[in-house]
């Protein structure tokens, strides 16, 4: 049963190209889709009306089963033109096959006495679900097309001799089965528009929904980054202006130790540049993502060195217990600053002599990364929130002066576009070990 819905949903989809997708709303695109169910639903009443006709008198109702089979064909014609992307030519075709067919069923074939034209009036409900109020030219002209035929058989009669007489004994049958179907295929119509306002309704909700939520972590951002530029270029400005000011005072030590102050923020400065860029990125889905298989020491090695010299002014000792077979497969542009932000931390939050450890272990078909210190560490309470963007300002890595909450951020993004997991372990004196998994090379 699962195979064959999942064979009948791939038919019936529609799969929209980039240009179309920016083109087009949402509303309009659900209307597209609109177009193949309806085909299906038409097909079914068809096949519905061919079985009763073979069951009564298969001779008899020959041509009607005959002209049926063939307009069940064509229907199936407009799904595929729908799919190729012909979406207007689909819906322009499908409002002109359901009258032409109904009509010469009711006036042609049969004339009015079974009561076959009141479907006619359940086809006025068509235009409605494939033409939105912003296309009301071909909604008038179907709806009025499709009413008018209807009074014309109703109050007027067809101009054709019928090609089938219907025995009276199947007359009754035939007004009872057509009023009955008629009145299911309202409440399908009627359904089937709920359905359709439900699901615009949602998407409104949820539009609405995504786009506090962006707004509110948009909020959160600037917040970061207005509190993480505020630290390095006051001391910048500081720095700028003890040089104006007490420059005669200046000797060679004082200038170096300045120098390598204004080094180490300017450093800052560059490192919350590039998060920031490529959190804007990330956000806007212009970020390319190119896994490949990596060696995980090499890419640790590579991103401990970049902060050799602030490791060895702290005296620090940085270690890496990484098995040099171990490979990864992600993005390695990726892990890699996943790596340097992790480190970036673990040097800033750790007192001077102290120790860092990137570490991993494979599990199954995981390897688990750890970068652990011997830093200051944080409550349990606040590791749990460290990577809610909701609460990441609150956080003590934010709010203290060293702190890049973007950076974090930043982290949990790229490990989760590479199927792995970050989560953090810390007691507060007892410092910080930052956990994340990526999948292994195969």
């Amino acid at each position: 049963m699962k195979k064959i819905t999942k064979i009948a949903s791939s038919f019936l989809n529609v799969d929209f190209p980039e240009n179309i997708l920016s083109e087009y709303s949402q509303d309009e695109l659900h209307r597209i889709k609109i177009v193949n169910y309806l085909c299906v639903i038409s097909i079914f009443y068809m096949l519905l009306y061919v079985g009763i006709y073979s069951i009564l008198d298969v001779n008899l109702f020959s041509p009607a089963i005959i002209f049926i089979l063939l307009n069940s064909l064509l229907t199936i014609g407009v799904i595929f033109i729908n799919k190729k992307g012909f979406y207007n030519t689909a819906k322009i075709l499908l409002a002109i096959f359901t009258p032409f067919y109904m009509t010469v069923v009711a006036a042609y074939l049969f004339d009015k006495s079974p009561g076959f034209h009141v479907y006619l009036l359940l086809a006025c409900t068509i235009p409605v679900f494939i033409w939105s109020v912003k296309q009301k030219g071909y909604l008038i002209f179907f709806i009025t097309i499709y009413f008018i035929l209807y009074l014309i058989l109703e109050f007027f009669g067809s101009p054709f001799k019928p090609q089938i007489i219907i025995p009276d004994k199947f007359i009754p049958f035939f007004y009872s089965s057509n009023i009955m179907f008629c009145f299911m295929g309202m409440g399908v119509a009627i359904g089937f528009y709920q359905w359709f306002i439900n699901i615009k309704e949602k998407q409104l909700i949820k539009q609405a929904d995504e786009l506090r939520t962006s707004q509110k972590h948009k909020d959160i951002v600037y917040s970061i980054i207005a509190h993480d530029l505020k630290g390095p270029i006051g001391s910048i400005v500081g720095l700028t202006d003890y040089f104006l000011n007490e420059n005669e005072d200046f000797d060679e030590s004082n200038l170096k130790l300045s120098i390598g102050r204004m080094n180490e923020t300017s450093d800052s400065l560059h490192t919350l540049l590039e998060n920031l860029l490529d959190w804007s990125k990330m956000q806007s889905g212009k970020l390319e993502q190119n896994k490949n298989d990596f060696n995980i020491r090499k890419t640790a090695k590579e991103a401990i060195r970049l902060y050799h010299e602030l490791s060895e002014e702290k005296d620090l000792t940085i270690e890496v217990d990484i098995d040099s077979n171990i490979k990864g497969n992600a993005d390695n542009y990726m892990i890699s600053t996943v790596f340097r932000n992790l480190i970036s931390n673990a040097i800033k939050f750790t007192p001077k002599k102290g120790s860092i450890l990137v570490s991993a272990i494979t599990k199954h078909d995981e390897v688990e990364i750890c970068v652990s210190d011997s830093g200051v560490g944080m409550p349990e309470f606040d590791t749990e929130n460290l990577f809610d963007i909701q609460k990441t300002f609150d956080n003590p890595l934010v709010s203290a002066d060293k702190g890049s909450g973007l950076g974090l951020l930043l982290c949990k993004d790229f490990i989760e576009s590479n199927e792995g997991k970050i989560w953090v372990k810390s007691e507060t004196g007892k410092g910080c070990k930052f956990y994340f998994t990526l999948k292994l090379a195969s």
